[in-house]
């Protein structure tokens, strides 16, 4: 754990959303549709019922091609979306969940896994959302599950264990607090308005 914490790569939200998706992909049935995935996170995997699961995304490593803002996708046609860490990094945050309804089949299942109290990352990062902000998004559907992937300490660990798998001088003192943040979210982090991450489960009504 201390190795991992210090000098690994892995975020504490990658661990969490992992936790939430395959709690949840395992009964989906039917087609999945990954929005804005990459092939090496192997998301598949938590769908054992999927009669076919497909990447998607507008680059990196992906199976097809995909612009959730401009989908090619048929009115009613797709039986169940996953969107993962995707949200944040859309100007178009309306015209994706336009999108994605459009085009999702009615009684559909859409998994979201989207950060919230977590630090800036790739080249373009542009919202931070709050519940209310989802169930706006989200009023077509019915919101099976709305869950807090982890609490203060944990985005406490994960703000102060930036930047991952450096540990030199300049660092070493945040790591450690952010270190000891993270023993005590083991047995102390409880639901509340600081998660790292939100995971929904929705079904188009």
């Amino acid at each position: 754990m201390v190795f991992n914490y210090f000098g690994g790569t892995r975020s504490l939200f990658r661990q969490y959303q992992d936790v939430f998706i395959r709690k949840f992909g395992k009964d989906i049935t039917g087609e999945v549709i990954e929005l804005g995935g990459e092939r090496q996170y192997n998301h598949q995997q938590w769908f054992p019922r999927a009669s076919r699961f497909i990447c998607t995304n507008i680059d990196r490593d992906y199976d097809e091609y995909l612009d959730i803002v401009e989908m090619s996708y048929q009115d009613n046609s797709i039986d169940n979306y996953l969107c993962v860490s995707v949200l944040p990094h859309l100007l178009q945050i309306e015209r994706a969940f336009d999108e994605i309804h459009r085009t999702l089949k009615p009684g559909g299942k859409l998994l979201l896994v989207v950060p919230f109290a977590f630090p800036t990352c790739d080249e373009a990062d542009f919202w931070r959302l709050s519940p209310s902000s989802y169930e706006h998004f989200l009023k077509d559907y019915d919101i099976n599950e709305f869950v807090h992937l982890g609490g203060a300490l944990s985005a406490a660990a994960e703000f102060l264990k930036r930047p991952k798998g450096v540990i030199n001088a300049r660092y070493i003192l945040y790591k450690s607090v952010g270190w000891m943040a993270l023993v005590l979210a083991k047995f102390l982090d409880r639901v509340d308005s600081i998660p790292i991450a939100y995971g929904i489960v929705a079904t188009k009504k």
